[in-house]
């Protein structure tokens, strides 16, 4: 479909779902495609979310399994009742995040504590315990034990979640320097 035909039907589509009462319309683009965008948002389409290869899962399981397997796919949403708020959810508004505790089996009052080779903390030298962020589609346990084997080599049980904290992404904070502007949720797992 040309660009031209892409902009016409597109069109003729609004005003159909409009006239039908449909209220949010989404559009998955891929790669492939990426030249039908500026159609899209001179249309009132807004960026919703990329859904990368990992997130389209084959199995159906909790994501739209029409891209698995392939590169980025942009999704693009506009809410069409024009004196109606818009229901339709914002796109992704958390990471995950995971800290492992280990403590010494001789001693509880010494810990497992790394220094970063690479990424924002390594220019500080600083000694943390092995830290992370969760995949998607990964659950919490099986985040904790990866990132501790990434990190360190060690394997571990996890025993459970210590404590846990949400922070948002402000001028201030790093994750908003490295252009996040996620809110982060870290849990301190016990290993």
């Amino acid at each position: 479909m040309t660009v031209q035909e892409f902009q016409s039907c597109l069109a003729q589509s609004l005003q159909q779902w409009e006239q039908q009462g449909r209220k949010g319309i989404w559009i998955h683009v891929p790669p492939g495609q990426a030249d039908k965008i500026p159609i899209a948002t001179s249309l009132g389409f807004d960026f919703h979310l990329i859904v990368a290869p990992e997130n389209a899962r084959k199995d159906g399981d909790g994501a739209d399994p029409t891209h698995a397997g392939t590169p980025n796919v942009l999704v693009l949403t506009k809410w069409l009742p024009p004196n109606v708020p818009s229901r339709l959810p914002h796109g992704p508004t958390h990471q995950i995040g995971v800290g492992c505790l280990i403590l010494h089996p001789l001693d509880e009052t010494r810990m497992l504590v790394v220094q970063e080779k690479s990424g924002p903390a390594a220019a500080y030298g600083l000694w943390k315990m092995p830290t992370g962020l969760a995949d998607p589609h990964e659950d919490l346990h099986d985040a904790a034990v990866r990132e501790l084997h990434e990190e360190t080599g060690l394997h571990a049980s996890f025993q459970g979640v210590l404590v846990f904290r949400q922070a948002h992404a402000s001028k201030k904070t790093a994750t908003a320097r490295l252009g996040r502007t996620v809110s982060d949720m870290f849990f301190v797992c016990r290993m």
